[in-house]
């Protein structure tokens, strides 16, 4: 605004008497930004637990991230860890996994 120090901070005042509101909205985002990603988190919390539950009632098996399996070093002697890679020897073919699917009545 044009004018003296003065002149501005009476139109300070004024904008601020007249729009109360706007210091309201400015201290509030902080809380619903808050608000909006603890929502989130519930929902991914509700989607991971029905799809969960989805699996079990289709009998399927969960399988765990890499980062959360044990260390190869754990592995008990004999046993090959999943991730390994096979041997060149030969092997016989893995059978393939069927499964019928159950009707949706």
């Amino acid at each position: 605004c044009p004018g003296s120090a003065r002149r501005s901070h009476e139109g300070c005042r004024s904008s601020c008497a007249r729009w109360p509101w706007l210091w309201l909205l400015c201290l509030s985002l902080p809380l619903f930004a808050w608000f909006l990603h603890r929502q989130g988190r519930n929902l991914q919390s509700m989607i991971v637990v029905f799809l969960d539950q989805l699996g079990k009632d289709l009998n399927l098996t969960k399988l765990q991230p890499e980062s959360m399996a044990p260390a190869q070093a754990s592995t008990p002697a004999g046993s090959t860890p999943i991730n390994a890679v096979p041997s060149a020897g030969p092997t016989a073919p893995a059978a393939p996994i069927s499964q019928t699917p159950r009707p949706l009545i």
